[in-house]
């Protein structure tokens, strides 16, 4: 069964204590300062810690597997006798957790799926910064291959190992390798997050024991990221998370959006801050790809105003809509994260991004 919030991965650090403040270096090789002041912990259930009890504080900076991306939005925290105080990673990283009892504590870091612990020592009225980065990691992850998008280039440029399964068609007349793993939920189980990527073999769309295992499996707690053409992931099991173009009974007949770049309104604000903005230039730079009318139940977390080909006008003339980009869809305790782009060779500097915190985030 997937994990999906599993800690275990426990890294090893060396520390001190001291009030002088750690730099670190952001993603254009500027040097940064950790704030005296980022989110500050609390307790978040059980009872107020006594007056009489020595304090200390904690701080650091998480990064992804590469050592490099820093990861923002990553829930810090430690569990004590009189409950849990927890903090959240600014747009570079850096935490700051405030009032932790003095003592050994394990401090337990989560973002999505990913994972990581560090054990620490806290002195009364003293700041322990961790000389490390720590980076999370802990996540079983499976890529089905496709012919119009290659997620694994980001996988690799995060560090991230994952197993591949073949998505591509058998002329051959063999059962392709991913439709056998689709109809093996314990395959299936065996990780955290699935990725499906543009251009696989759609042939199993209309199969229902495959339909039943995807929804099944998130349901269960797994996370599923899928791009642009193979939108049939989400729209099969979980027809009311959005309302694609054309015809639901036809897997091609979303296939309307048109070549071009868009300017992305992010909506989620999480997101905002990854990017340190509001809107994203995606580049759609190829013809045909999955377009979305209206979001269902999904949250939306980019939209913006694209054309598309009304293939039922007697010209064929384009359109404009605006509509929804990335939406993401919740459903038992794992989800569902879609994107009408991908990685390709043209991707944008937002685009490449977008799609490392969308990793990070399943």
């Amino acid at each position: 069964m997937p994990k999906f919030a599993v800690w275990g991965m426990t890294l090893s650090a060396v520390l001190f204590t001291g009030c002088d403040v750690e730099y670190g270096i952001n993603q254009d090789g500027e040097r940064i300062d950790a704030p005296d002041s980022i989110n500050g912990g609390g307790t978040t259930g059980g009872e107020s810690i006594p007056d009489n009890v020595a304090l200390g504080d904690l701080q650091g900076r998480i990064c992804a597997p590469d050592g490099e991306f820093w990861v923002q939005g990553a829930v810090v925290y430690v569990d004590t006798e009189w409950g849990r105080l927890s903090t959240t990673t600014d747009a570079d990283g850096f935490f700051k957790l405030e009032g932790v009892p003095v003592g050994g504590h394990e401090v337990h870091i989560e973002k999505g799926s990913f994972s990581a612990s560090v054990s620490v020592v806290i002195q009364a009225d003293e700041l322990l910064q961790l000389a490390n980065d720590e980076c999370i990691g802990d996540v079983d992850i499976g890529v089905i291959s496709g012919s119009y998008d290659n997620i694994q280039n980001i996988l690799q440029r995060l560090s991230i190992p994952y197993d591949e399964i073949n998505g591509a068609w058998d002329y051959m007349g063999s059962e392709p390798e991913h439709v056998a793993f689709l109809k093996d939920p314990s395959r299936m189980a065996k990780y955290d997050i699935l990725f499906f990527n543009c251009g696989i073999d759609d042939s199993w769309t209309f199969e229902p024991s495959i339909i039943q295992n995807i929804k099944d499996y998130v349901e269960n707690g797994g996370s599923i990221y899928a791009s642009d053409q193979a939108y049939y992931v989400l729209e099969g099991p979980f027809p009311s998370a959005a309302d694609f173009m054309g015809d639901d009974a036809d897997t091609w007949a979303a296939y309307v959006g048109t070549m071009g770049h868009v300017t992305g309104d992010i909506r989620n604000p999480s997101l905002k801050t990854a990017l340190g903005k509001e809107t994203a230039d995606i580049n759609y730079d190829l013809d045909s790809w999955a377009s979305i009318r209206a979001a269902g139940n999904a949250e939306v977390l980019i939209e913006g105003t694209f054309s598309w080909m009304d293939m039922n006008s007697m010209d064929y003339s384009p359109q404009s809509h605006h509509g929804p980009l990335a939406v993401r869809y919740a459903a038992g305790s794992g989800l569902v994260l879609y994107t009408t782009f991908h990685n390709e060779p043209q991707i944008t500097e937002d685009m490449d991004n977008l799609l490392k915190e969308f990793v990070l985030s399943l």
